[in-house]
């Protein structure tokens, strides 16, 4: 008997109309009366909901009915396959914001002195010279000071340097405080660069802003020192005086 049949035939006999059956399974009467003619089928799920409304066995519900059980073997299939497909088109679609938020990361980077390995460092000195304060119009000597370009390379990872990637921050009696910033970057990068350390002498209202005899010392982002040699030392001031002078040194 097909399923068709005793679905029609298990509610009329409990006098139950097509509306109420649609009730109980929460579908609508259209769908309950092409399930009685045979126009459409049952999915599994809705088989075993009958097979328990009505109680009876599910091979009864199945049995001779050869296209019924096509009809459920096709769409189980079909529900697996589709389950797969969107599995796989989701963490494709996740590889590919991973991927994409990756190659665009770019963030700015603190490196720290462990960062860096220094390649070379060049000096310039500048001699005394007479200019006028703009403040006040009067002639002012300029001292005698120094400028250097710090030449290093840094194995970090996901790190991006800029071709100057580092300036003096600040300077004080005790030294001179360069920091270093550069961009993480998920493949390639630039992993050689440059510190400049200019003068800072123009500024004549600066008492401390001379680089002479002075060390250079590194603020990362555990920076906060009262004083800047309280810092990590980068180069000693020893090592800086020994420097050559290379008077066409440019800091572009």
């Amino acid at each position: 008997m097909r399923i068709g049949k005793i679905i029609k035939e298990e509610r009329t006999k409990r006098q139950l109309t097509q509306e109420n059956l649609a009730e109980e399974f929460f579908v609508t009467r259209q769908l309950i009366s092409k399930w009685e003619n045979d126009k459409s089928y049952p999915d599994l799920d809705q088989v075993v909901k009958l097979s328990e409304f009505f109680q009876l066995p599910l091979d009864y519900l199945l049995k001779e009915d050869q296209k019924m059980v096509e009809e459920l073997n096709f769409d189980s299939r079909s529900k697996k396959w589709l389950k797969r497909s969107v599995a796989g088109l989701s963490f494709i679609i996740v590889g590919i914001l991973v991927t994409m938020g990756l190659l665009f990361w770019n963030d700015t980077l603190v490196l720290e002195a462990d960062d860096l390995i220094i390649t070379g460092i060049e000096k310039k000195e500048l001699s005394p010279e007479e200019v006028t304060n703009p403040v006040t119009g009067q002639k002012v000597q300029l001292p005698a000071d120094v400028e250097y370009v710090i030449s290093f390379k840094s194995d970090r990872l996901f790190c991006d340097l800029a071709r100057v990637s580092g300036y003096a921050q600040a300077v004080d009696q005790s030294g001179i405080q360069v920091t270093v910033l550069g961009f993480r970057k998920l493949f390639g990068g630039r992993k050689e660069s440059k510190i400049y350390v200019r003068s800072s002498r123009e500024n004549i209202l600066e008492k401390e802003g001379s680089n002479l005899n002075k060390g250079i010392y590194f603020a990362g982002l555990s920076a906060h020192f009262a004083k800047i040699d309280e810092g990590q030392l980068l180069i000693r001031k020893e090592i800086l005086a020994e420097l050559p002078n290379s008077p066409k040194l440019r800091l572009e």
